[in-house]
């Protein structure tokens, strides 16, 4: 990384701020400053598509059919393991398509006001969806 060049360079003066969204690497540096400097990095909770998905696929979790064991039997070879993962997706989509989208929001929307910043902490089972039909 020493080796390439930034893709941006910002001079900043005393009481500008500078957002970047999350993700992008940066170096900051006071390039010829005599007085001291301070770099504060901070994290909005940023919400997205891949978000959702995932709290949606652990409550989906609760599924029966998705809990069931697959037989050794399952797993022995491609065509075998392809019929399981069929069989799995089709339990996924039946419960997603069942789901109260009006109650998983409701309860959505508490969890990315309430929970805790997400790259700090260790992924706990979601209790999202519990009440959602166990089919």
């Amino acid at each position: 990384m020493k080796s390439m060049r930034p893709d941006f360079q910002f001079d900043l003066c005393p009481g500008q701020i500078l957002v970047l969204p999350r993700g992008w690497m940066h170096n900051p540096h006071a390039r010829s400053q005599t007085e001291g400097s301070v770099h504060v990095t901070f994290v909005a909770r940023e919400r997205t598509g891949y978000w959702i998905a995932g709290k949606l696929a652990q409550a989906a979790l609760t599924s029966t059919p998705l809990r069931r064991v697959i037989s050794p039997a399952g797993v022995v070879d491609l065509a075998a393991f392809a019929e399981q993962v069929a069989e799995a997706r089709d339990s996924l989509t039946d419960w997603l398509t069942a789901a109260d989208t009006g109650a998983l929001a409701a309860e959505l929307l508490q969890a990315a006001r309430t929970e805790p910043n997400v790259d700090n902490v260790s992924h706990a089972p979601s209790q999202i969806g519990q009440h959602q039909s166990t089919r």
